[in-house]
């Protein structure tokens, strides 16, 4: 998922403000839920609350961060675990899936 730092100078690029506020809100359940934060904030539900805060404006911008987000998710999603006989996807640079991962750190 991109940075702050990276939301905003994309916000900037694109409207000469960088709405860190808006991307601090968004992002803000995450120092709870880490990865799950997309469960809050991320979705069509907030709309009508964007709109209000930071105008239309904002409701682009807003649409914006949930696209880069996923966006980032699709370049680190789909290669498949090295454990042989093993179907399942990656995260990011790991080379086993979560599975495999835990039951090859309790054969140590």
């Amino acid at each position: 998922m991109p940075s702050l730092k990276i939301h905003c100078e994309n916000s900037f690029k694109r409207t000469g403000k960088d709405f860190k506020e808006l991307h601090e809100w968004m992002d803000e359940p995450g120092k709870i839920l880490k990865l799950d934060h997309r469960r809050v904030r991320h979705d069509l539900s907030y709309l009508d609350e964007v709109k209000q805060r930071w105008g239309v404006e904002g409701v682009k911008e807003f649409l914006r961060h949930i696209s880069d987000d996923y966006l980032d998710s699709a370049k680190m999603w789909g290669n498949q675990c090295a454990t042989p006989g093993c179907s399942n996807m990656t995260w990011h640079k790991n080379k086993f899936c979560s599975k495999c991962k835990k039951l090859n750190s309790k054969k140590r």
